[in-house]
Formats: C-alpha cells, structure tokens, sequence
C-alpha cells in the first residue's frame, strides 16, 4: 500500500512537472496562425513590367499578360497562355495607374475582352482588344484631357467596373479618373461599349475615386451609384463641390445628384459611402473620417434622400485617417467592422451602430484587395502592415490575420490571383522592381494544435517519469550501497572492537585503579571513552575527513599501546594540502588494526616493534603509508588463527560501493617491507585520485 502512495504521488509530481515544462515550450512551437501564408516565389523585375494574372478563357487556368508599361512611349501588352505567346498588342500611348486593365466577356464569345485605359500627350483613351478574333475592338475612344503638376503626369484611376444598371441592360463600364494635385480631370464616366459613347458625371471637385458601389436606393430596378469622396483640398472654395469641404452624395445611373451633396466637414479627410440593407429597403452606410479636431468622424446610416437615420460619432485620432470601415452582408446580427489602423483593434457593430464584440487583429496600411484565395467562394482581405513591409490576408471580417515579412516597395502594386485547374494556386504581387507569388490556405499544423501540443505534453510526460523513474533506481542504489557500507562498518567496528579488547582496556585500567596511579587511569579512561562516543556518533556516516580519522587511529594506538605495555611504537605524519580529504570512515584504522592485530603481535616482547603512518600527495593521488616490521604478509597469511580474512573482504566491499555511490576511486596495495628478512614487515599502500568529483 505505502508503494502504491509513493508512485501515485510521484505521478502526480511527474504530471505537474510535464504542464509546467510544456507550457513553458508551447510558446516556442512555430504553429503560426489558422490559415498559412508563405512566399513561393521572388523575383527581381523591371521596374516598367508588370505582370498579371486572368482567366480570359474561363476554363479554371490563369493566363499570364505581360505589360511593358513604356515601350516606344507606347504600352506593350503580351498574353501567355500555358508558356506560349498568343498576341502582342501595342496600346495607345502609356498606361494609366492603377486599375488600367479590365477583362469582361462583353460579346459574349466565352473569352474575355481587354479593355485599357491609356494616356498621350494629355489625353486619356480607352482601347479594347479582342481574344478570340485577335484583334482591337475599336480604335482609341477619347475620354478626357487631363493637366501635368510639375511636369509630372497627375493621373490614376482606382476602380472600374462592368455593370448593369437594370436586369435587361447591357453592361457598362463605370470609372473614375482622378487628378490628386492639379485642379482638372476629377469626373466619374459611364462609358457604352455597344454605341462607343460615354456620359460624364457634372463639373465638381469632389467625384467618386473608388469601392464604386452599385444599390437600388429608390426600388425602381434601376442602380444608383456610390463610392468614396475624398478631399484633397486643392481647388478654390468656389468650385462646384469645392474639395476644401467633405460631402455627401449619391449618382443615379445617369450620373445626376440623387440628392442634394451634404457638406459633411472640411479639408482633409474622406467620405465613404457604402450600400447598406436593412429589412425591405436598401439604405447608405457613411463613414466620415476626418483629419480636423473640429469636425467629426463618424459613422451613419442614411435614406435615400441622405437624412441620417442612425449615428455614431468616433474618438478624434491624433494620427490621422485611424479607421477603416467594411459593411457585412446582410442577413447577419454583425453588419459593420471598424478597423482601426494603428492598434488593428477591430470592432464588430450592429445595425443600430452599436458595438457587439471587438477582436484584436494587427495595424495595418488603409486600401484593402478583395480575393478569393482559397476557393470557397468568399473573398479575403489582402492589404499591407504599416510599414509596408508586411503583408497581411485576413478573412473577409478581418479575422485570423496572416501575417508575413516581405521586401515591400512604395510604389504602385498590382495584386492579381493564379488559378490551376479550377483551384486558386497563388496571389501574385507585382511590385516596380519585384515580384512575389503567395500560397494561403488552411494551416494544417494549427487544424491538429491540440494534438500536437497533447503528444508533446505525452513525450515530455513520458521522458519525465522515465527520467523519475531512472533517478529513483538510483537513490535506491545509493540507499542500499550506503546501508550496505554502514553495515560493513558496524561488522568492522565488532570485529574490531570485540569484548577482549574492551575487557583488557578496562582491566588494564582498573589495574592502575589498583596501583593507586589515578592520573594514569583518568588519561585512558578518557581515551577509551573517546574512541567508544566517536564510534557511538559516527555511527551513521559512510565517510569522515582524514583529520577525524588519524585522530581516531590516534587515540586507538595510544589504547593499544596501553594494553601491551609500550611494546611498540607509533608515528603519524600528514604532509597533505589539498585541503579537506574525505575517505570512507575506518579505512586507515582497518589496516592499522591489522597490522597489530596479524603483524606485530607475534613479535611483541622479542624486538622493538614500531608502525608508521605517512599521508602526502603524489601526482593526481592522495597516498596513505601503513607500515610496519612485524613478520610479514606471508607469514600472517600462514597463521589461520590470527585472521579468517573477513576484514579485507569488507573493505573490499565497502570500496567498492564507495566508489559506485561517490564516483572516487580508491586503490590499495600490501606488499612486505623488506623481504627476505626474518621479521620483513608489512606496507600497505592507499591511493586515493585527489581530482575525483564525489556525487552530492
């Protein structure tokens, strides 16, 4: 019962110990996140190539079009398809950033089209190429003129989109061309393919730049037309919708206002605006971010006619553009995520505005790139860290955020996806002088974490009992080997200290009783009280100094003197000084026992009779000499009656469990004195290794 307790307890030690140590590496196992993002490919580029990836024949493979944005002051663009070049097209003049490329199966051939946006001079052109014919659409269509600030072309357009506007439409393309410094070319086009004509939106400093949005806010079956207004500040205060002030407005599909623009604050910031359903009507979702202590940001949910139903107002930040607003599909007790840029502290809010949840993401650069990366039919969220030099690519409510170092560039970007047989293989990420494909996908290693951190928390749980196991085996070695030499000991201390010997101490001591020499008889008293209380008290040790042990041996040989009436003669000499020496207790006095005992003893009464211990140190060895000039090792052995050989047998042992128990080596030698002499003597030789380390 009392070893069951004992290995339950020890058990439960080891179970501890495991958690312990296992939460302590947990930390350091390189799991990452639920879904993986890595670096499959990095090239250097040029930094006029541009490459991107479309799946113009809808058969589930990425085409690759190559774009040589300045070739002869026009844009080459040259389509791959499976490693082959199927046309090279040399547009019209050079390339608008950044969303100068749109693919759509206008003709409904089950090939997309290309159609690019082009600047010459200062005129913007659209061109179109056709696929499957291989060759241009159209000629050029002029759109606009557009002005140089500081020599330089201050032109780019954000967002283009096919749509259509009512159910039995045609598709239109819809695109806001932006100027961000120079007062010119800030109008939003609907541009009909079929007539080659276009509409402009009105004159205005404050247009849609980009997340064009399409909604119904009227119930007609006609879309109306929202997006994002920035305010640069670059035009006069009396312009038309000067963008010195933020606004509000709504384009109807013929570009008219749907309501009168709502100023809403003053240069700088940006207004968004989101289509937002709620019930059986569609509403307006705006987020106002502004850059002004004395103008609010907030977010609002308005009518069709811009009265604000709903409002929040948001905290001033400090920095500058701190929030980034995503309306969630309808349908769901979520409806809105507020991100916020330089804490990446994301807050979940209702239809009413209200903050249900919040959810730590990571800080993060403010345009977002919509894909859908691991096909399943919902896009994720593709944007940049702070520094630009991270890439991040969160689900599509900004959750499990991937996040991975890179050599980011400032710069125009061009983020397009690679698919294969039907599966996205990779994001591809065009950069002026790199280039990058990413794969992301669910992380295996975090799918089975707790099954991972389960067998690491078994193999350290496993390692620690066994590692338990093995240090109990040897304490119950140690245990056993100590108990063993205590044992020895003891046999020694009986043998040695046997009733002769006391009887003929006390005898010899009463005998000075009787002569009256009470001085004397004190003296030895007191030795042999002192030689039974040292072995009384070291009874439980297994080793002493060399100090306490010559001082036994001392007293012991003072004893023996007494008892055989100065019939022989003793010196000790220590020449140590290496400190402390620890020897197992009663190892010199085993041998200078023996040598009165088997050595000196026959020739007590018949010669001078002497024995000498010598202690000093020779190379890496502690040495300890017992000699004598009694008859001899031979002539002891031959005389059966004065040793049965027990007590060098238990040397023997406790030498060697010594040694098992403490790791020192301890040797030693017996050898005649001087042979071939009738009374040759005995010495023995102990050799202890000085630079042994003993086990605490």
């Amino acid at each position: 019962m009392k070893s069951f307790l004992i290995s339950r307890h020890n058990f439960f030690i080891g179970f501890l110990i495991s958690i312990l140590v296992t939460a302590a590496i947990v930390p350091f196992v390189k799991i990452g996140t639920t879904y993986k993002l890595s670096i499959t490919k990095e090239l250097k580029q040029r930094s006029d190539y541009i490459d991107i990836y479309k799946d113009l024949y809808h058969d589930g493979n990425s085409e690759r079009i190559h774009i040589i944005k300045n070739f002869e002051n026009n844009t080459a663009i040259v389509l791959v398809k499976s490693g082959r070049t199927i046309f090279e097209w040399n547009l019209h003049g050079i390339i608008i950033p950044i969303k100068f490329l749109i693919t759509e199966d206008y003709n409904k051939d089950g090939i997309d089209e290309l159609y690019a946006f082009s600047y010459s001079h200062d005129s913007v052109f659209l061109s179109g190429y056709d696929i499957a014919a291989n060759k241009i659409c159209f000629p050029p269509l002029f759109l606009t003129k557009f002005s140089y600030f500081n020599h330089h072309r201050d032109l780019s357009i954000w967002d283009a989109k096919f749509h259509k506007f009512s159910p039995d439409g045609t598709p239109k393309l819809v695109v806001p061309i932006h100027s961000s410094f120079s007062n010119s070319c800030r109008k939003l086009f609907i541009i009909d393919l079929e007539t080659r004509s276009f509409i402009t939106s009105p004159m205005a400093a404050t247009e849609e730049y980009n997340e064009i949005n399409f909604v119904d806010l009227l119930g007609k079956g006609i879309d109306d037309i929202t997006g994002s207004l920035y305010a640069a500040g670059n035009f006069p205060i009396n312009y038309p919708l000067s963008d010195q002030f933020l606004w509000f407005f709504v384009y109807d599909s013929n570009l008219h206002y749907l309501f009168k623009p709502i100023e809403l604050g003053h240069h700088p910031g940006c207004v968004h605006v989101y289509p937002f359903r709620e019930k059986s009507r569609n509403l307006l979702a705006v987020f106002t971010n502004s850059n002004l202590l004395t103008d609010s940001t907030f977010i609002g949910i308005a009518d069709s006619k811009g009265h604000f139903i709903h409002y929040r107002k948001l905290p001033y930040n400090e920095k500058g553009s701190g929030y980034y607003l995503k309306v969630l599909p309808y349908g769901r007790k979520i409806r809105m995520a507020l991100y916020h840029f330089d804490n990446g502290l994301v807050e979940y809010l209702n239809k009413d505005l209200k903050t249900i949840k919040t959810y730590q993401s990571v800080p993060f650069d403010s345009y977002v790139y919509p894909f859908d990366l691991d096909g399943d039919g919902r896009k994720e969220e593709v944007y940049y860290g702070k520094d630009l030099d991270h890439l991040i690519i969160s689900r599509n409510d900004f959750k499990d955020p991937s996040v991975l170092k890179i050599n980011g560039e400032y710069g125009e970007s061009y983020f397009s996806e690679r698919w294969k047989n039907g599966k996205p293989v990779a994001l591809c990420l065009s950069l002026p002088h790199r280039y990058y494909e990413f794969s992301y996908g669910k992380n295996r290693l975090y799918t089975f974490r707790f099954l991972i951190y389960g067998s690491i928390f078994i193999l350290i749980f496993f390692f620690v009992n066994l590692i338990g196991y093995y240090y109990q085996r040897l304490l119950k070695i140690r245990y056993s080997a100590e108990k063993r030499i205590q044992e020895n000991q003891l046999r020694s201390i009986e043998m040695q200290l046997n009733p002769h010997f006391i009887l003929n101490t006390l005898n010899s001591i009463g005998a000075l009783y009787e002569k009256k020499e009470t001085q004397s008889a004190r003296i030895y008293m007191g030795k042999y009280s002192k030689l039974l209380r040292n072995t009384l008290l070291a009874s439980g040790q297994i080793e002493t100094t060399l100090e306490e042990e010559l001082d036994f041996v001392k007293n012991f040989l003072e004893l023996e003197q007494f008892r055989h009436d100065n019939q022989f003669s003793y010196n000790i000499s220590n020449n140590m000084k290496a400190g402390t020496v620890k020897l197992p207790r009663l190892l010199i006095h085993t041998f200078v026992e023996n040598a009165i005992k088997h050595g000196l003893y026959p020739i007590l009464g018949k010669q001078p009779a002497f024995i000498e211990i010598k202690c000093f140190e020779q190379g890496h060895f502690l040495i300890i000499e017992i000699s004598d000039n009694g008859i001899g090792k031979k002539a002891a052995g031959e005389k059966e009656n004065f040793s049965t050989g027990k007590g060098l047998e238990i040397l023997n042992e406790t030498l060697s469990l010594y040694r098992t128990n403490y790791h020192q080596r301890i040797s030693y030698s017996v050898e005649d004195l001087n042979p071939g002499a009738e009374f040759p003597g005995t010495k023995v030789t102990i050799s202890i290794e000085k630079q042994s380390k003993k086990k605490k």
